[in-house]
């Protein structure tokens, strides 16, 4: 991948990591929610620190291992957001959708990204 692809793709992800730390800050603080949100705060930061690290890597193989990683982390995402309780709030609800669209299209960037490599 070129660089501007990769410039891209950090953008991307670090934008995600940044929309899912303002989101959760407005959900209603259930116990469900605490617990689920620090696991998704977590799992969103690292899809963009994992892409780092990938990028970075010197074999193909440790690039493949790295952009699995990724892969894990944007599907850990979008588990930890379909569990959150947004209490039917309209406006909560809208942001998840989009957030879960987000980490979506990130698995399906990273998951070509691996197809390529491995070809």
């Amino acid at each position: 991948m070129n660089s501007t692809g990769n410039a891209q793709i950090e953008k991307h992800t670090f934008l995600f990591a940044q929309a899912v730390r303002n989101f959760v800050k407005s959900l209603p603080p259930t116990i469900s929610n605490i617990e689920d949100t620090k696991m998704l705060v977590r799992t969103s930061g690292l899809v963009g620190e994992k892409y780092l690290r990938a990028n970075e890597s010197v074999s193909k193989k440790d690039f493949l291992v790295g952009m699995k990683s990724c892969c894990a982390e944007a599907k850990a995402s979008f588990y930890w957001l379909n569990l959150l309780d947004t209490q039917s709030i309209p406006e909560l609800e809208e942001k998840r959708q989009q957030l879960i669209k987000v980490a979506t299209e990130l698995v399906n960037v990273f998951s070509a990204v691996l197809t390529k490599a491995q070809a």
